[in-house]
């Protein structure tokens, strides 16, 4: 809510002056009218929406020596009456005795009166006119507050004889004022309600020591403090403990005790429903004590206990035992039914087998049927726990180990193998029936020739320790050439395997001799798919991968086990870059460099799901010439002062020990923060001026990153100048004749067969 103060109408009821009547032979007597130290006030309160608050508005209104900051001088906290404009006038001091004190006004200074509506934030404060100060003018008719019938008269200086014992006078000691009362209640503690006048306060006491009892507007007080009324704390409420703990045992807090009150129709009689919440010990006499806030129960004259509901220091609920929660429904018993043992459960416990097991006889169904399916026999009702055999049915399905007779005709997909023939074999088609007792010539590939092989493989087998095919070409054409003319699947023109060995090489391509790099690999002692090495010559490469409108290279990795996709490692760390990005088109490069640094051309960018994910933008990242490290937080103000300490693990990453940036932005009004005190661990944050507000704030740290200290603007112009080099050499080096010239090359009609050396050449190179 809002509160907006309209006007401020502020007069006094009444100023009563004091009279002093006094006669030449008897005590002077005064008799003066209490001075109503009352002020009228008038305001609007609205809300939040700017609308008038009507009927009953709670409002706290405070006086101060300063239009903001400090603290107030004086407060009260009235129900005022707002109309249905939201208009509202208060007698400020009348929810006081003695009313507002005069000595707000003692001194020739302004005072301004805040203004808080019940819940909301104190409005800006509106300045008193000079009537109130008239308040003062009371003392004008007092001597130090005191009526003048509070004092005596001088004696005047007593003339004695003209003897020398005698020649001097004295003055007398004032005597002692006398407090007049009406006449007091027993047991009610007084109250000045003048300067010499006396009469009950609110406060009524009962016994004395150990067993007094104070009340506030009761006069049966049941405790030590009884109040009969509401209360405001303006500041911590505090239990402590019931005594110091010690390592035998640890102490409660004093509880806080809330008392219903219910009837029990048993008993015809009202019962106190009692709840204390206290906090308990945990972990007394160990290394990491702390404690539970608990909830306790008592009814009638039982002492509360334990309810099991508490909550631990760290937040953590444990609930009362029994605890149900909204929902579908609770289960409150497990029962254990037929072949289980262990229920009924109405806590906790376990389910079991029983010893004998389960039976058929405790399930729904105790059998099976089994049917027996094509080219098999056998089968039908099993009962659980019984057997049954299946068979093949030998009249569909031939044996390996007895003759078979085929009646129609057989399709072998594959190699056919036969020890024996019987008759001529006229009947098997696409075969060199008179090849098959000397296998002819014409049955095998020439080494000279061109071979074409259709319908299957061109195998090559051996166990030799060095190459098992070799093909050489010196004419400047490609040694092999592979490919894969169908239209569907996914064959491979190329395909290269080692299976059977945990070192071995699928694919191997080297240009020149092996590298250096190539052998410290090799030693490793891994298996490798496809290997690239571009051998020892400069600017050779390894591996190329190139597309026009495609993925020139696409690695994919399933590991478990934490094995990355790509490695990129570069052995020399004085020049090597590792890895590097470049747009020919653009001029755009990114790179990381030998210390792990990453340089980029463009930003760098943190892609974010915005709209639900129907969109998708940029966060780009600071830059800057230094290495600075951020952190962020916040914290309070005590009386002006704030000591904030450095996160432990963010001092681990910078270097605190040279000057670091802090950047405060208050969370409220104050007279503004600055920085002082900087250590390597912590730092303070004071209010200027020298104020004392206790407003919370925020708090930026830029610090520059350990080792990287001296660096700025480092220079990487080298990095772009390599990879314009890397674009130059590849436009202006020769072309690699890598696609092979199918015009000019003699190839035979399908491209399917390579050439395959007769079975006693196999094995020579």
């Amino acid at each position: 809510m809002k509160l907006r103060v309209a006007c401020v109408v502020i007069g006094f009821l009444s100023l009563v002056s004091l009279t002093v009547t006094q006669t030449a032979t008897q005590t002077s007597t005064q008799t003066a009218s209490a001075l109503p130290r009352l002020v009228r006030f008038g305001g609007t309160a609205k809300d939040l929406n700017g609308s008038p608050m009507t009927g009953v508005v709670g409002i706290t209104f405070a006086f101060y020596s300063e239009k903001t900051g400090g603290s107030p001088l004086w407060l009260e906290t009235q129900n005022a009456t707002a109309d249905s404009t939201g208009h509202y006038t208060v007698l400020l001091g009348s929810t006081k005795p003695e009313g507002l004190p005069a000595e707000l006004f003692t001194y020739e200074q302004a005072r301004w009166v805040g203004v808080q509506v019940s819940g909301q934030p104190e409005q800006p404060r509106v300045l008193l006119v000079s009537a109130p100060y008239a308040l003062k003018a009371g003392d004008a008719e007092t001597i130090g507050g005191l009526p003048p019938s509070a004092f005596v008269l001088a004696a005047p200086l007593a003339i004695g004889s003209t003897t020398a014992s005698s020649t001097t006078g004295t003055v007398p000691p004032p005597a002692a004022t006398d407090v007049t009362t009406t006449g007091g209640t027993l047991n009610f503690l007084p109250i000045f309600s003048g300067a010499a006048t006396i009469i009950d306060s609110a406060v009524f006491q009962t016994g004395t020591g150990a067993t007094a009892k104070l009340g506030i507007n009761t006069i049966t007080p049941a405790v030590t403090l009884d109040v009969n009324g509401t209360g405001t704390v303006r500041g911590t409420l505090t239990l402590p403990a019931t005594a110091a703990a010690t390592a035998t045992a640890g102490k409660d807090s004093q509880p806080l005790s809330l008392v219903a009150s219910a009837f029990n129709s048993t008993s015809s009689t009202a019962l106190n429903q009692v709840f204390h919440l206290q906090a308990e010990p945990a972990g007394n006499d160990t290394t990491a004590p702390s404690g539970t806030l608990n909830l306790l129960f008592g009814e009638g004259a039982t002492a509360p206990s334990e309810t099991g509901l508490k909550i631990s220091s760290k937040g953590l609920v444990t609930f009362a035992a029994g605890q149900t929660f909204p929902g579908t429904g609770t289960v409150t018993s497990v029962i254990a039914g037929a072949g289980l043992t262990g229920g009924t459960i109405t806590k906790t416990g376990t389910i079991s087998l029983a010893a004998a097991g389960v039976t058929n006889a405790d399930l729904a169904h105790d059998s099976l049927t089994i049917t027996a399916g094509t080219d098999l026999t056998g089968g039908g009702l099993v009962a659980l726990g019984g057997a049954t055999t299946l068979n093949l049915n030998t009249t569909k399905v031939p044996l390996l180990a007895a003759a078979n007779t085929f009646t129609a005709n057989q399709t072998v997909n594959g190699k056919l193998t036969a020890t024996t023939f019987s008759g001529n074999g006229a009947s098997v088609t696409n075969v060199d029936a008179a090849a098959l007792g000397g296998i002819a010539a014409s049955g095998y590939p020439t080494l000279t020739g061109i071979n074409v092989f259709d319908g299957g493989f061109a195998d090559f087998e051996g166990a030799w320790g060095s190459w098992e095919v070799e093909v050489i070409n010196s004419g400047g054409g490609n040694g092999i050439i592979a490919e894969n003319t169908a239209t569907t699947g996914t064959n491979a023109g190329v395909y290269g395997s080692a299976p059977n060995s945990t070192v071995g090489i699928g694919v191997f391509g080297q240009q020149g001799s092996e590298s250096g790099e190539g052998s410290t690999i090799s030693a490793l002692g891994r298996g490798v798919g496809v290997w690239g090495d571009g051998g020892t010559t400069s600017s050779d490469m390894g591996v190329v991968g190139s597309a026009d409108d495609g993925d020139a290279g696409y690695f994919r990795n399933n590991s478990s086990s934490g094995w990355q996709t790509v490695w990129i490692e570069a052995d020399n760390s004085a020049t090597n870059v590792p890895f590097e990005v470049f747009n020919s088109a653009t001029g755009g490069s990114c790179d990381v460099d030998s210390n792990g640094n990453l340089n980029c051309t463009g930003s760098k960018n943190a892609i974010v799901p915005i709209d639900s994910g129907a969109r998708t933008v940029a966060m780009s990242a600071i830059e800057a010439p230094q290495n600075w490290f951020e952190d962020a937080g916040s914290a309070e103000l005590a009386n002006g002062v704030a000591i904030v300490t450095l996160d432990r693990d963010f001092i681990q990453t910078v270097n605190t020990e040279i000057d670091y940036k802090v950047f405060p932005v208050p969370n409220g009004d104050c007279k503004g923060l600055y920085v002082t005190n900087k250590t390597a661990t912590s730092f303070e944050i004071r209010e200027l001026g020298g104020g004392t507000s206790n407003v919370r704030f925020d708090y930026r740290i830029m610090a520059l990153r350990r080792k990287y200290e001296n660096v700025r603007f480092a220079d990487h112009t080298r990095d772009i100048e390599q990879a314009k080099k890397m674009q130059m050499r590849a436009l202006a080096g020769p072309r690699h004749p890598h696609t092979p010239n199918l015009n000019s090359q003699p190839r035979p009609a399908s491209l399917k067969a390579i050439l395959k050396p007769t079975p006693t050449m196999s094995q020579t190179r």
